[in-house]
């Protein structure tokens, strides 16, 4: 998969989850996929991932898109 950045923030402009794959987090087994949630300094494993997913994820978790 190519290079990938997705952010999902709140109406004043917080962060809620950032899914990307840049190589700056390589103690992960997801390598080089991640996310960030709730901050860029909280970084948990993730699979890779494209947007029909991510829409899918803020759906589950909102009631909409």
């Amino acid at each position: 998969m190519n290079g990938y950045r997705f952010h999902w923030q709140d109406k004043e402009q917080k962060l809620i989850r950032r899914w990307d794959n840049a190589k700056h987090h390589p103690e992960l087994k997801t390598f080089p996929a991640h996310v960030h949630i709730g901050s860029d300094e909280n970084v948990k494993e993730s699979d890779d991932i494209d947007l029909w997913k991510i829409l899918q994820i803020i759906k589950s978790e909102t009631g909409k898109v």
